[in-house]
């Protein structure tokens, strides 16, 4: 019988594993050397080849046993021992990667790469003098070792031995000039050298390692401190921090590598082009008209374009897609990007001929088809809806005509009518809805009120006539629902401050006075919102909120205006309503029901917020707006009580109905002579006044019970006449009264400002005889000068 020789089979599969590995053919390698263990079950090569294979596949673990493996059989076989310690340090564990490369020595301690090793595990470790001397063995073992020279460098190099470094790194070079990181390490201690020549080789060697790792950002960093000159340096840093989406550095290098080079227009165009991808527009814009500027082109007109459009310059970016096409007329995206812009211009007859011309450029793009028929979509509505507007502007003025003529049934056939030919108009829902109020149906009136509503939620009006009409719970609950709903619709941020204020006041008037507090509290933050949007970011909904000043009035001297005027400066938060009326109508709903409609400010912001509500005549009122703000500033504007009365008649005349006409209301008043002692002596017999036209000008008697609560100082009291005469010097008063800076209108508007027929000379002249004495009281009592006598 022929004997097997299985040593040659051994070997034979060893080759043929040695060849699989070649070819990457990993796991059919090992399945190979496995055979060859079955042949020769002692082959400690065979184990030591697994383990080399599982090393490559990153198994590490099961590499350190395969080793260990070999070793048991063969405890002389050096190269097990090398490769375990490789395995080790490719784990971090120095200690035994160290012990194991000694292990390889000892065995074999005339090959080159094992003290190359061993010296970088020491390296590493930090033992730099044994590691120098490993090195050198090494190299006196195989001078060709270029990997050997590197570590040697290195080592050299972290004890500042810059020269004899520079000359490992050199042999390192001559011998292998693609080792990683070689030329790198080279230019460092090239650099602390720091002569001319080596300094030049630094900078050129940084420069071929920028090419070979353009992301990484140190590199540069190193290069300009040799040549902190070279623009091209500092525009490839910010295109490797561009890269890596470190937007603001890039940008930064890219605007220094302008300053050294003003007149390279690539950079401008990266910067102008990144800027857009950042939506910042308007940095791209700057950047892309100085490309046009310097070398127009149409890429740069185009890029621009983008830009101008993206930032809303609609009209500007047609001009530069113009240019664009200008300077190449066969630039299928210009026109495309033109179109689009034609659009949202309202040209869309320029825009629908432009987007046909580019489908005969590139008719393969189905984009400019679509964009094509949206532009035809667009003109067919809007030539509709021009026709509906007119026709529904012709259904509001006839049917808004006949209620003027008390003809509701009429206004309402009208307004059906509109509705029937489906007419959809907010206006006309809200109007029908007012004739059904007017007759009584209020439910089918908030049926279309919800309606208006539906259909434009920005419709103002609609949202005042839910605060003001008498709805029942049923209603209440329906119409809550309904403004939720509008919340989520509405896309115009000036209306939601309204909306959630309704909401606010529905909630109320059910009783639920937290959760309205909330809506309060929302619709003051969507309000502050529009004005002041950098202080939001500071809101804690916890913070104390309290009026600073409050405008008391008096009654139709010109507080709404003062208001109006200070609610204008930078400084002051308004409060969600100019008059609130918690201290003389609603105090039963609670101090924090009135402090949701003011803005939370914290006592180092320099902001400022009030209210307007004309309390000074309304009795009791102090003591309760002492007890809660007994630091509150106090805003008085005085108007001639002849004046102020004739325009207070007036003006309840026009929103009300008048039962008397002034001069009897005037004499009936007169009659009783001690209208004075109401105010400070009975509460009774004061609510039983039916007119408050001469009552409400005793101001003296009104300012002595205020101010029994509250010391002069917290007073500032104005003369309506140098409100409206002289509003700007007035209001720098006011200014300085709240210490806040100076403030200056172009226009001041006197608000609410009346026009009437002439007062009787005779009962003038009564009048004024009747508040003499009382004005001249205010004077004594104020020290002040009103000349209204």
């Amino acid at each position: 019988m022929e004997q097997v020789d299985t040593q040659q089979i051994t070997q034979d599969l060893l080759e043929k594993g040695h060849k699989l590995r070649k070819e990457c053919k990993l796991d059919e390698a090992i399945s190979t050397y496995k055979q060859g263990i079955k042949v020769e079950a002692r082959s400690h090569e065979c184990y030591h080849f697994i383990g080399e294979v599982l090393a490559q596949k990153d198994q590490l673990e099961q590499a350190i046993k395969s080793y260990e493996k070999s070793i048991k059989i063969n405890p002389n076989y050096c190269w097990s021992y090398h490769c375990l310690g490789l395995v080790y340090f490719w784990q971090g564990q120095l200690d035994k990667a160290i012990a194991y490369s000694r292990l390889s020595l000892e065995k074999a301690p005339n090959i080159a790469v094992f003290y190359y090793h061993l010296g970088l595990y020491l390296k590493r470790q930090g033992n730099l003098y044994e590691a120098i001397y490993c090195c050198q063995k090494a190299i006196g073992l195989d001078p060709n070792l270029a990997q050997a020279h590197h570590i040697l460098g290195q080592c050299l190099a972290k004890k500042k031995q810059w020269k004899q470094s520079y000359e490992a790194y050199i042999k390192a070079l001559k011998l292998d000039s693609n080792l990683p990181n070689l030329r790198r390490n080279l230019a460092d201690v090239q650099l602390q050298l720091n002569t001319k020549e080596s300094l030049e080789e630094s900078f050129n060697n940084y420069l071929q390692e920028i090419k070979q790792h353009p992301d990484e950002t140190q590199l540069y960093h190193k290069a300009l401190e040799i040549k902190s000159d070279r623009p091209e340096i500092y525009e490839q840093l910010a295109d490797a921090l561009a890269r890596q989406k470190r937007f603001d550095g890039a940008i930064c290098f890219y605007k220094i590598a302008l300053n050294l080079n003003p007149n390279k227009i690539e950079i401008y165009s990266k910067l102008g082009n990144f800027l857009t991808k950042q939506k910042r527009f308007d940095g791209a814009i700057a950047n892309l008209r100085k490309v046009t500027e310097i070398k127009p082109h149409f890429s740069s007109y185009h890029a621009l374009g983008l830009a101008l459009e993206n930032n809303n310059q609609i009209e500007e970016a047609i001009r530069a897609y113009r240019n664009a096409i200008k300077e190449k007329p066969d630039y299928f995206w210009s026109y495309r990007h033109l179109g689009l812009a034609l659009v949202k211009q309202g040209e869309l007859e320029e825009a629908i001929k432009t987007f046909r011309y580019a489908v005969e450029l590139n008719p393969d793009y189905h984009g400019t088809y679509f964009d094509l028929g949206k532009a035809l979509e667009k003109k067919s509505q809007i030539i509709s809806d021009q026709n509906n507007l007119q026709k529904s502007e012709q259904y509001l003025e006839r049917g808004i005509q006949l209620q003027k003529k008390g003809k509701l049934q009429e206004a309402t056939e009208c307004y059906l009518d509109a509705i029937s030919k489906k007419i959809k108009n907010a206006k006309i829902y809200y109007e029908l809805g007012t004739v059904f109020q007017q007759q009584g149906k209020l439910d089918k009136a908030i049926q279309y009120w919800f309606q208006s509503i539906e259909i434009e939620p920005t419709f103002g009006p609609i949202y005042h006539k839910l605060i003001w009409s008498e709805l029942n719970a049923s209603q209440i609950e329906k119409a809550i629902s309904c403004c939720d709903q509008a919340i989520l619709s509405c896309k115009d941020n000036a209306t939601l401050p309204l909306i959630y204020t309704t909401v606010a006041e529905l909630l109320t008037k059910q009783g639920q006075l937290n959760k309205a507090n909330k809506y309060y509290q929302t619709a003051l933050e969507k309000q502050v919102l529009l004005s002041n949007p950098q202080i939001l970011s500071n809101l804690k909904r916890e913070q104390e909120r309290k009026p600073h000043f409050l405008v008391i009035g008096g009654m139709k001297c010109g507080s709404t205006s003062l208001y109006t005027y200070l609610s204008e400066h930078p400084q002051i938060i308004p409060a969600l309503k100019k008059e609130i009326h918690f201290f003389n109508s609603y105090y039963d709903r609670g101090i924090d029901w009135y402090s949701s409609h003011f803005f939370p400010i914290l006592k180092e912001q320099s902001f400022l917020t009030g209210e307007a509500t004309p309390c000074l005549s309304e009795y009791g009122v102090w003591s309760k707006i002492a007890q809660h703000f007994p630091e509150l500033k106090l805003i008085v504007v005085l108007r001639n009580p002849v004046e102020r009365a004739y325009s207070h008649y007036n003006h309840t005349a026009q929103w009300f109905g008048a039962q008397h006409s002034f001069k009897d209301s005037i004499l009936s008043e007169l009659e009783n002579t001690q209208l004075s002692n109401l105010i400070l002596e009975d509460e009774t017999a004061y609510r039983k006044v039916q007119s408050y036209y001469i009552l409400l000008g005793l101001y003296v008697y009104w300012l002595k019970e205020w101010m029994k609560f509250f010391p002069r100082e917290q007073f500032l009291i104005l003369r309506s006449e140098d409100l409206y005469t002289n509003p700007a010097n007035t209001m720098n008063k006011v200014y300085k009264f709240l210490n806040i800076s100076s403030h200056k209108k172009s226009l001041y508007q006197n608000t609410f400002a009346g026009k009437y027929l002439a007062m009787d000379e005779s009962l003038r002249h009564a009048l004024v005889e009747y508040y003499q004495p009382h004005n001249q009281k205010l004077e004594d009592f104020l020290g002040m000068n009103f000349n209204w006598n």
